[in-house]
């Protein structure tokens, strides 16, 4: 029962972001284009929206770009009259698989249009920067384009839903792209959960991968740590021995649960961590405290941090707080009150 669960709680996610997209494009996927424009709203009988349905009900948010879903137009454009989004929250494009899809491309046609905005002389991208690159690498001179007038809001949430639904950026892009809406736009962790249809603390759990150093950030950026190996190493408070730990991760392959181990350990050399970890008795006690820092994380609201001593039998709890509000916050949470 549990598997069916998580299923369905993908399933639904991926259908918020279909939302977002499809009520982008305001249409199904379209039939190869001629030259001359084809306007997108010409009064006929709309396409179906594969997206499934209206928003959730009680979303705060409508899809990015509904307002104004009729002011948009189909075109054929030149290439070289498409420019990339400057806040595109993916930063890197393997050559190898830009060549392969340029070449699905040529074969077969754009089936899905590229969506850009009007920036001057020519036109902006919002989404679909991986498919102008890969038409460009092989020669493609004019590609379907849908024309839409978005603010900038808007811009930045369909081109990180965009990604986001293709799964096709690293945990740092990610990051970077619910940063973007949190810092430009004041959007809630909440809100930019709504948006991009993902839990509000997968989310929180991202943003606060920009706490590591710059470093670090670059082995996560590079595929060398994933997700997992970045939040386990937010438990470790001292920077250098933070990044001495990241570096030995991604050169020697450490699994995540080996990393959490020697974090959560504190200042226990990685011998003493791997002795306590091969008992059962330790590796026990080591992964519940884990698995209760995780939950106390995700209960109060802020990073819970679990040391455990060497014996096994004691240890110290810690919570992060980012301001006195915060912290009467915690307290409140916590059962105290300065009333008691």
């Amino acid at each position: 029962m549990a598997g069916g669960s998580t299923v369905a709680k993908s399933n639904e996610s991926k259908k918020r972001l279909g939302r977002g997209l499809d009520s982008l494009m305001g249409m199904a996927r379209p039939a190869p284009l001629a030259k001359a424009t084809v306007e997108a709203e010409s009064g006929s009988a709309a396409p179906p929206n594969r997206g499934g349905g209206d928003p959730p009900a009680g979303s705060k948010y409508s899809p990015p770009g509904a307002a104004r879903a009729s002011d948009s137009s189909l075109q054929s454009i030149a290439t070289q009259r498409l420019s990339p989004n400057k806040n595109q929250p993916r930063t890197r494009f393997e050559p190898k698989a830009l060549q392969s899809l340029g070449a699905s491309l040529k074969r077969s046609g754009m089936m899905q249009p590229i969506v850009a905005v009007p920036k001057g002389d020519g036109f902006e991208i919002v989404a679909g920067e991986r498919r102008w690159r890969a038409a460009q690498e092989v020669g493609i001179e004019e590609v379907p384009v849908l024309v839409r007038e978005l603010d900038a809001q808007e811009i930045a949430e369909l081109a990180l839903i965009e990604n986001i639904q293709r799964e096709e950026l690293n945990p740092m892009e990610r990051a970077q792209g619910f940063a973007t809406l949190a810092d430009s736009f004041g959007m809630t962790h909440e809100q930019i959960a709504e948006v991009v249809g993902l839990n509000r603390s997968t989310v929180s759990n991202h943003l606060r991968l920009l706490d590591l150093d710059g470093p670090i950030q670059m082995l996560l950026r590079h595929g060398q740590l994933d997700m997992g190996h970045g939040r386990a190493l937010l438990g470790e408070p001292n920077t250098i021995r933070r990044r001495q730990l990241a570096e030995k991760c991604a050169r020697e392959g450490w699994s995540v649960r080996r990393l959490e181990s020697i974090v959560h350990a504190g200042g226990a050399s990685e011998g003493q961590v791997k002795d306590a970890a091969d008992s059962n008795s330790g590796s026990r006690t080591v992964l519940a405290a884990q698995d209760l820092a995780s939950k106390l994380t995700e209960h109060l609201g802020t990073r819970a941090t679990i040391r455990m001593r060497k014996s096994g039998e004691s240890g110290t709890l810690s919570l992060d707080f980012s301001s006195l509000d915060r912290l009467d916050e915690l307290c409140q949470k916590l059962g105290y009150s300065k009333k008691m």
